[in-house]
Order: structure tokens, then sequence, then C-alpha cells
């Protein structure tokens, strides 16, 4: 999580129109650029599947009885976590991270380089 939120602040420091998001000035407009990030388009409110899927995922994270409950919870304090810190994590690629896809996709475009894989997330930068 902390990779994906350099990438949003990188795009947004770093010619925000390159990413699909001309005129950004927040997180927010970087968030909501179209074809950027799916089901995030209306943010705050969310895509169906999207709203589902984190319900999904908070239900486990409360549900001491499902083996993953811990895990779960762990990982909805960590993005709360983040979300809420002012601080960043420094530059971890040779040049701008810039993107993300679910880990073995293919690349977001021909200008980005593969940084790491990061818990089922291939990181890339430009």
């Amino acid at each position: 999580m902390k990779h994906m939120d350099r990438v949003l602040n990188n795009r947004l420091s770093n010619r925000p129109a390159q990413f699909g998001a001309p005129g950004a000035t927040s997180i927010t407009d970087i968030i909501k650029a179209k074809g950027q990030f799916a089901g995030f388009e209306k943010y705050p409110i969310y895509d169906a599947s999207i709203s589902t899927r984190l319900q999904k995922m908070l239900d486990i994270a409360n549900n001491n009885k499902d083996r993953r409950a811990q895990e779960f919870a762990d990982f909805v304090e960590a993005a709360i976590a983040i979300a809420t810190s002012s601080m960043m994590i420094a530059e971890p690629s040779t040049g701008i991270l810039a993107g993300w896809r679910t880990g073995g996709a293919s690349s977001p475009g021909g200008s980005f380089k593969k940084h790491a894989t990061i818990g089922g997330i291939d990181f890339y930068f430009i």
C-alpha cells in the first residue's frame, strides 16, 4: 500500500496529464481520472463491485470464526494507517514509480519498466 500511495503522489507531482489527469490538483483528481482506476471514477462513491469487495474484506476481518480474520484485519489497519499518515516512502525505483498492475498482467505502457512485485502486485516506474 505504501508503494500505491507513492504512485498516486508521483502521478500528481509529475505532469498528471501524462497519466490521463490533466489539470489534477489533488490525489482525488488522480484517482477519479477516466480510465485510470476502474471503479473509482466517481470516488468517493465506489462502483458496486468495489463496494462488494470492500464489504467482504471487512466481514472477514470482523469474523473471529474465519481463519483469515487476523490477516484481513491487519490489511485493513495498514490501509487506514497509510491513508491517515502524512509520511510517504522514499522513491524505491530508479525512476519515478508511476503504475501498478495485478501480478503477471501486461505492462501499463511502453515507457513503463517493472520495478518489483509486492503482494501479488507488479509496480512500474518511468
